[in-house]
Formats: C-alpha cells, structure tokens, sequence
C-alpha cells in the first residue's frame, strides 16, 4: 500500500516533528518507513525507538528490520524503561540492587508503620501517592500523612541501598542534566504513543533533544486515557512543539473502521475543547452499522450480548472489570468460547471463587477449600487453624464449630457451619449417584442467605451455569476455570473478546459490543469528563464493521431507574440501527 501525501510528509520530514495520528492511522507502519528512511539516507545515522511495552517494542523492531535490514549497532528499540536501565545501570546501580516488583508494596506498608498513619490510610491509596510523586522530575512533597509516607519510603530505599523501578528514568534524567550520564548516541528519536508520556519521560525525551537528537512524537491526544497514571496527555505534545519548534502533522486517514463508525466517534470525540483538530478521513467503501439497544437489567444486557457474540468475531468493553462477570456467564451458559484479557475471571475471585473452592472441598471430600469460605463469612484465622486440608470436610466443619462453643460474636458463622455439615453427607451421596446438578444449586442455596445482597446474582448465575453443565462435579470445574483461555472455537473461529475499555487500546475488531452505557458507569464518576469522553471514543474505535452500544434502563433489587450516558447523545446514537444521513 502507498503512503498517503501526510504519511510521506512524517517520513521525510528532517527535523523536530509532532505526529497526530488518529486511530487505524497505520502508524505502526509510518514509523518503520520513516526508520528505513533515515537508517537508508546517512550511515551514521542512528536510532533510538521507545514504547510503552515489551510486546509493541518487539513488533516495532521487527517491522524496522524488515524495512530496513539489520542495521548493526545503529538501533535501539525498547522501552523508556528498559533503554533508561541501560543507560544509569554503570553509574548508579554499581552499589544498589534494583527493587522488585512484588518489594514495593511490602516497602510502602513498612513506611506506613514507621509513621503511624491513621487507620483511614489504605496502603493501595499510598501506593499511588508514591508513584505520583514519582511522576514528576521535582515533585512538591505535601505536609500530610501521604508526604511522610513517601519520606519513610525513600529513607527506606536510600537505607538499604535500593532503587525502584520508578527512579530508573529520573535517575537518568538527572544524570544526563548533570553531566555523570551520558545521552544515548542516537541522532533520531522515534516515541510511540507519546500521549501516554509522563513528565519525567517527557524530560527524558527534551534531554535528548537538547543534546542533538532530532525527535518525532507519534501519539493521538484523542486517545489519552491514562491521566490516573499521570499522563501529560495534550499539555505534554504541545509543550513538545513550543520547546521545539517541531512541524506538526496530522494523520487523519483511518484505515480500520466504516463510515457509520468514524461518523459518530468524531461527534462524541468534537466536544473535546482542548485537542488537535482532526478532518478524519474513512478509507473504507461500507457504510458499516451502530446501533443502540436497551435492556430491561444489567442480567438482560449480558444474555442479548452473548446471543450476537455466537456469530463472528466480537469483543466486549465494559468500564470495569467486574462488569463483564455477567457476559462471562452468558457466554458460559451458551457455550461459546471467550478469552478474557487484562483483569480477573469472576472464578478467580470473591463469591463464584469462594462457591468453586467449596465444591472443589466436596468433590474430594477434604477442607482444602473451606477455610477460603470461612475467611470470606468473617471468621478469624485464629479459630480457621483448627481445619487442615486432608481432613474430611465434616471433621473440619465439626473441628470449627467446637472452636467456636458459644462464643456470640460468631453466631453467623456458627450458623453456616451447623448446615453445613448438616447437608455435607446428603451432597456427597448425591455426587455418588451422579447428581452434580442438585449439589451445584443445594449449595448456592445454602450460602445465599450469607452474601451480601449485590452480590446474590452473580452466585445465582453462577450457580445456574454450574448446574446446566454436564459432566461431573470435577469436569465442570475444570471446565469454567479453563473456559475464558480458549482463542478459538471448534471452527476455528476467533472466540469472543472480554476486556475493559482501557485494556482495548491498541486493538480492533470486526465487531464490538461497550456494555454498561449508562450514567455512573460510562461516565465514571471518579474520573474527569474530557478524559472519560476520550476512553468512550477509544472503545468505539476500535470496531472495523460493527459497533453495538448497550445500556439498562434498571438496577439494583429497588430496579432503579439509570439515565443514559450523556455520551450517546453527544455522539448522535439514537435506538435501532443508525444510518449516517446522507
């Protein structure tokens, strides 16, 4: 394929220069033509490519190689992180050892006991504190319980001589300003994704540039999505032009998506006041479809979801992880074949995760799952040891209760444990009769009375599948936890996509379904608008043909009634399938 007139411009251009592009631009291939460009036009050219994660770092390299051959020694393609390491490795971790991942959150609740913070502090919420500070070159330290935290954390660190993954690229910035660091030997800069940019990778990129590297930003201010995680997002790409003086360019070809699509994500995306104006262009000859259906509840939503995920390739966006639980269970209950990327499986935690531990204790008649469901009802460790796996299960219900004698604090759980080793026996006979199905449902019914009220549907559904599945009790464990790994159906078809919204960039499919478009959701309250206009325009563009906006009109057992996201309306999505006017 020709490069369009604004591609050539990127590829050819020779100095500072700022790259709208906006999404199905082809930058990915822009990127390794202009590569093969500069690597073909000057032997002494050299280049540094940086993106935001291993695998897009691979697929880059391999794209340049194939443009350009093997350049030896003249490219670096990696990560900031990963290229930053290479460059202060020598210098500053000649006497330090480089933190590991799993360190950090045992470092911070150590920081957190040194300074006696107040019950109200959570260790996740001084996690992020720390690595917003870390996102700065010279952050303010604020005099609060958040402050003295990153104080301790850092006098922990220097203490024992460590330093985290989050210095490695201020470590370098602050070597290259001082002159103990040297900049990479690169006389062009390529960064992907250069929306995402915080402000220290940001002074990492300037350092470079103030040192001779010509650089070209490839990002779209439209798909910033990542200001939870500090990201400069349109300040930083413009500070980049100002500084520079760089030549900016506008990729606005999209290659990926439909008229209809392209259509109605430019509406939601225009009422953005601070971005780069784009007259996006659609390349594709179909008029393609977007529709608005409406579902009674959040339940009915899931099962219209999975009935169009039976046919083609889809994937599901949802704002949170935990909404896609329900389509899960949709698409279990049909058995059609899904991948779940990014975030947990509903089996892997809270009440589906606690009921699977259960009939996996019963399945082999032992305690090895009990306990998880005893913790999970409140019960304390201390009384929870008295179990041990190999134990049968009605000897460690038994062992339980006697722990706990008449103790009142513990009436709920006593309770539970009194049924349930009331009915354990029943099941088991049941289980030898090949009555998998009555213990599936006996048993969600037994814990239904001990879940918190919005959370009972899901064990219901869960408990619905388990029991509609055959095979027995083993297989169809086996079976749900192996369920949300298969790529492909029997066909050979691409199974159907769960993942978050967030989680979508960078993806396409033929169609998609974004569940949940309701106020409160999409948008989330938490997060700012322009930013969650943003995310809603990524999930719509990532669909080449079809693009399907689900909302509920009901929630909640009081069946609520939930508003629109105000996003449909900016976006011109009325109900049914909706034509671009002629």
């Amino acid at each position: 394929m020709r490069l369009t007139d604004a591609q050539r411009r990127v590829v050819e251009a020779s100095g500072h220069a700022l790259v709208s592009a906006c999404p199905g631009a082809g930058k990915t291939r822009v990127l390794s033509c202009k590569a093969a460009h500069i690597l073909d036009s000057d032997p002494e050219h050299r280049i540094c490519a940086v993106t935001f994660t291993r695998d897009a770092a691979a697929e880059l390299k391999d794209r340049i190689v194939a443009q350009a051959g093997n350049p030896k020694g003249r490219l670096i393609v990696g990560t900031f992180h990963s290229i930053a390491l290479a460059q202060v490795k020598r210098v500053h971790l000649r006497r330090k050892r480089l933190l590991n991942p799993g360190e950090f959150k045992v470092l911070v609740l150590r920081a957190m006991s040194a300074c006696n913070v107040g019950p109200d502090i959570q260790v996740e919420d001084a996690m992020e504190a720390i690595e917003e500070y870390k996102s700065a070159v010279n952050p303010t330290i604020r005099h609060d319980e958040y402050g003295d935290v990153f104080r301790a954390y850092q006098s922990i660190l220097d203490r024992e001589g460590l330093v985290d993954f989050a210095d490695i690229i201020l470590l370098a910035v602050m070597g290259m300003e001082g002159g103990t660091v040297a900049p990479l030997r690169a006389t062009h800069l390529l960064i992907d994704e250069a929306q995402d940019m915080d402000e220290v990778q940001y002074a990492w990129v300037r350092c470079h540039g103030n040192a001779g590297a010509k650089i070209t930003l490839v990002g779209d201010d439209d798909q910033s999505i990542y200001g939870w995680r500090h990201a400069m997002g349109y300040e930083g790409l413009m500070r980049f032009k100002s500084h520079f003086g760089a030549e900016q360019i506008v990729l606005a070809h999209n290659f990926r998506s439909d008229k209809d699509i392209i259509h109605h994500s430019a509406l939601l995306i225009s009422h953005n006041r601070e971005r780069v104006p784009k007259d996006f262009i659609c390349t594709s000859d179909r008029q393609g479809l977007v529709e608005l259906k409406s579902h009674a509840t959040e339940a009915e939503q899931a099962s219209a979801v999975a009935d169009l995920a039976a046919d083609g390739e889809w994937a599901v966006l949802s704002r949170t992880n935990r909404k896609l639980d329900l389509v899960e269970l949709a698409l279990l209950a049909r058995g059609i074949p899904y991948l779940r990327l990014g975030g947990s499986s509903l089996w892997d935690r809270d009440v589906a995760s606690v009921y699977l531990a259960f009939l996996s204790s019963l399945a082999d008649d032992n305690a090895s799952g009990l306990g998880a469901l005893l913790h999970w009802i409140g019960l304390p460790e201390r009384l929870i040891r008295h179990i041990q796996a190999d134990m049968p299960m009605g000897d460690a219900l038994d062992a339980v209760r006697n722990a706990i004698g008449k103790d009142r604090a513990f009436r709920q759980a006593a309770r539970l444990t009194g049924q349930l080793r009331q009915m354990v026996s029943q099941w088991r006979d049941l289980l030898e009769h090949g009555r998998a199905s009555l213990v599936c449902s006996g048993v969600a019914l037994t814990l239904e009375s001990f879940v918190p009220r919005e959370r009972r549907q899901l064990l219901e559904r869960a408990a619905s599948v388990m029991s509609s599945l055959n095979g027995s009790l083993k297989q169809r464990m086996a079976f749900v936890r192996q369920a949300g790994k298969k790529r492909k159906n029997q066909d050979g078809q691409p199974a159907c996509t769960l993942l978050t919204m967030h989680a979508s960039k960078g993806l396409e499919f033929d169609n998609v379904s974004v569940i949940g478009c309701v106020e409160g959701v999409i948008l989330h309250l938490d997060s700012p608008l322009d930013e969650e206009r943003r995310l809603m325009y990524v999930a719509m563009t990532r669909a080449r043909h079809r693009l399907v906006l689900h909302r509920y009109l009901y929630e909640g057992d009081e069946q609520v009634n939930v508003p629109p996201s105000r996003f449909l309306d900016e976006a011109g999505v009325r109900p049914g399938l909706h034509r671009r006017p002629e």
